[in-house]
């Protein structure tokens, strides 16, 4: 499936058809780490009283796996692997010092056999890619670093400052690509859904880049999932949901009580709403409170629930905001429900669904 998404896949950069107008040019320096030009040497200590031709064979072998310098030094003081950066002007000289046990070559982070000549390979090609720092980090989510996800977080903080609203979804999605300034790939499907989706109901502005796109192309049954080849900057890919196990979210779950992330929603008020749109009253009383309403119109879909057509009634003497909002989604058939979310920049959004 990832192959044959691969194959259609729109650069965005480029400008395809009605793409043009949707995406920003992104200028990218490939092999070198944005002309930062990576030179890799590979030092491998050996037991002086290993089997005789075993260092020969393995320097014989070693030739072969794109270091540019190897060596094989006897040494009775075999110490862990180890890796070592020296900046010089534009050059980067990585260091690795790896230990031979037996038949196996002992690297920071991986082991080898004595006819691995591929991956030996591929690990030092990932060091020339993306420096030792980036390839022997640990990867979370998305295969990114911890660092890369903050950076990633923060490009996509971004403020939206243009209403969203009762607008085509495929304007609304164009610029807020062109507000991430991050390069965006699609396929040729995922183009023509969004083209074809509609007006989108929601307002975002006041949100982040981030939780807006990713609500924004969600109708179309897509989402927003972050990759990164190796030797290249994190970028973006817009896909159907079905074909992926992960993707960025429409906003984070909170770890605290809602009262402490937005103690507005808990302030008290008289509420009487009779034959009230669930979706005007909900969006009557979010709007005192000052906090932006987003909903999952997949899901409200599934449930075949408008609540532009939904009609509630709530009377209560000095109800919190917050249950308000909760008890007139409860008259939904089926009940919808309502959590807390926080955008990219931390801020409070209600999410329903």
């Amino acid at each position: 499936t990832e192959s044959k998404a691969s194959a259609e896949m729109i650069n965005c950069s480029i400008g395809v058809g009605a793409i043009a107008n949707w995406c920003i040019a992104i200028v990218l320096v490939s092999g070198t780490a944005f002309g930062q030009q990576r030179l890799v040497e590979l030092s491998v200590l050996a037991d002086p009283q290993g089997e005789l031709g075993e260092q020969q064979n393995w320097l014989e072998m070693l030739e072969q796996v794109g270091a540019d310098r190897v060596q094989i030094k006897s040494s009775k003081h075999l110490d862990q692997p180890s890796i070592e950066e020296i900046q010089a002007d534009r050059i980067t000289i990585i260091k690795v010092t790896g230990v031979l046990a037996g038949r196996s070559l002992r690297l920071p982070g991986a082991q080898f056999g004595n006819r691995d000549t591929a991956g030996i390979k591929a690990y030092l090609q990932k060091l020339r890619d993306d420096g030792s720092q980036v390839a022997l980090a640990e990867k979370k989510a998305f295969g990114l670093t911890s660092e890369q996800l903050v950076a990633l977080n923060k490009d996509l903080s971004q403020l939206v400052e243009e209403s969203t609203a009762s607008r085509p979804s495929k304007e609304i999605v164009g610029e807020l690509i062109s507000l991430a300034g991050i390069k965006v790939q699609m396929a040729a499907s995922s183009r023509e859904a969004i083209e074809s989706a509609g007006v989108f109901a929601d307002e975002l502005k006041g949100l982040s880049t981030g939780t807006a796109l990713a609500a924004a192309i969600r109708p179309a049954g897509l989402v927003l999932v972050p990759k990164r080849e190796q030797g290249k900057p994190v970028e973006l890919t817009i896909q159907k949901a079905s074909d992926v196990d992960e993707h960025w979210p429409i906003g984070w779950p909170i770890d605290e009580a809602v009262s402490s992330v937005e103690p507005k929603l808990f302030q008290r008020r008289d509420v009487e709403i009779r034959d009230f749109l669930l979706k005007d009253g909900v969006a009557a009383v979010a709007g005192i409170a000052e906090i932006p309403v987003l909903y999952d119109w997949n899901s409200l879909a599934r449930k075949e629930v408008d609540p532009a057509t939904v009609k509630v009634t709530y009377v209560k003497k000095k109800s919190p905001y917050y249950m308000t909002i909760v008890d007139m989604l409860k008259q939904a058939k089926p009940k919808l429900s309502v959590e807390v979310r926080l955008d990219e920049n931390a801020k409070p959004f209600l999410w329903i669904n």
